[in-house]
Order: C-alpha cells, then sequence, then structure tokens
C-alpha cells in the first residue's frame, strides 16, 4: 500500500514538473524571450538579420531551433536618435555586418528588462566595436577602447569632426533621452532646461520631430 502511495506521488511530481515546463515553453514561444547563453559560454556563431541602431542588431543563432538574440554591442555608446551622427553610425554598422555571419561573445548570463543582451561582436576575427570606435561613428564607453578612440579624436573622424561633439552619456546626462521629446517642441526637459542652452549638434526641429526622421528607434 505504502508503495502504490509512493508511486502515485512520483507520477504526480513528474506530471506537475512536466507541466510547468510546457507552459514555460509555451511563454517563451509565444513572447519570444528566451535565457541567452550563460556567460563564459563559446561564442554563438550566427547571422546579422537586422541592425536597430548603430550599437544594436539582431543576430539568428546558427543552432537549429535557437532563439533570436537582441544584441548591444558591449563597450560603445551610438549617438542618440537625435543627436548628429545617428543614422551614420547604424549605417556603418550595417554595412559592416547585416546579413553577414558573425560570432557573439556574451558578456551577460541574461537579458535586460527589454530583452537585449551586452556582448562582443566579432566579423571573421575583427572586433567590430573596436572598428566603429575607430572610424568615429561611436563613442566608447567604460574603459573599452580607449586607444581606438583617442586616434579617432586625434583624426577627427566620424562624429569627432564637429567642433562641440557631445558624448551620448552626456547628451542623457543633460538633457535626458530623446523620446522625452514630445511632438510639437524640441526643447530639453525641465530637468535640463533650467541649466544652459542645450548644445544641440543637430537640434530636433518640430518638423523633424512629427514626422519621426530624428526620433525612430
Amino acid at each position: 500500500m505504502k508503495m502504490q502511495a509512493h508511486k502515485m506521488m512520483d507520477s504526480g511530481v513528474r506530471a506537475l514538473a512536466g507541466g510547468c515546463c510546457g507552459l514555460v515553453l509555451a511563454w517563451a514561444c509565444t513572447t519570444g524571450v528566451v535565457a541567452a547563453p550563460a556567460r563564459g559560454a563559446s561564442p554563438v556563431t550566427g547571422v546579422v538579420t537586422q541592425v536597430l541602431d548603430g550599437q544594436t542588431v539582431l543576430v539568428q543563432p546558427a543552432a537549429r531551433g535557437a532563439a533570436a538574440l537582441k544584441v548591444q554591442l558591449q563597450g560603445v555608446d551610438a549617438p542618440e536618435p537625435c543627436q548628429s551622427g545617428a543614422a551614420q553610425a547604424k549605417d556603418a554598422l550595417a554595412q559592416r555586418v547585416e546579413r553577414k555571419t558573425v560570432q557573439v561573445t556574451l558578456a551577460s548570463s541574461s537579458g535586460d528588462s527589454a530583452g537585449v543582451v551586452r556582448g562582443k561582436l566579432s566579423l571573421k576575427g575583427q572586433d567590430v566595436g573596436a572598428a566603429l570606435v575607430r572610424e568615429g561613428w561611436v563613442w566608447r564607453e567604460g574603459k573599452h577602447y580607449t586607444q581606438e578612440e583617442r586616434q579617432a579624436m586625434a583624426d577627427k573622424r566620424g562624429v569627432h569632426a564637429a567642433k562641440k561633439a557631445m558624448s551620448p552619456a552626456e547628451f542623457r546626462r543633460r538633457y535626458g533621452p530623446c523620446h522625452a521629446f514630445a511632438p510639437g517642441g524640441a526643447r530639453a526637459p525641465q530637468s535640463a532646461a533650467s541649466r544652459s542652452e542645450p548644445e544641440w549638434l543637430d537640434p530636433p526641429t518640430e518638423d523633424r520631430i512629427n514626422n519621426g526622421s530624428s526620433l525612430s528607434y
């Protein structure tokens, strides 16, 4: 009798576990949110199917059945969408990697709230982030690519050709993110308006905001 009871409990536990796994898999399939490979794992090989901005791409892993990864390049900071150079940074990244096979070395084992994972992108053994910083299309972030950025500044490449080039980090600190600008006006957020007049590299005018040419993500 006891043995039969144990068997029944064991079967129940297995059924519950199977049901939970099924629910998790169903959720993953319907939302497209799937855990990224663990940090420190072998690089993920895949094809860049879309370039979202100057530092973010969608990568479809080569492994059969693997979900696409939204990867933000580690160590770089692209111009904000309403800053001058945003479109050029996106184009530079697209020309380099779109529809090409790359390797992704993840810096984090899971994505952020938007499902974005950070990692290093390599194309034929070349560090894509380093190339973008070296060519002046993006700024470095943290302690990454110091030498590349120093050289780009010295040669006045890309964004550094502007007389008053402002890093995206400084832009966000002063004025907030681009989506803070509401249609119908091109003012800096209240928190920044009282400090100083915005030093726009490419001012988001009312027309550009309304037609979405400079604020689309």
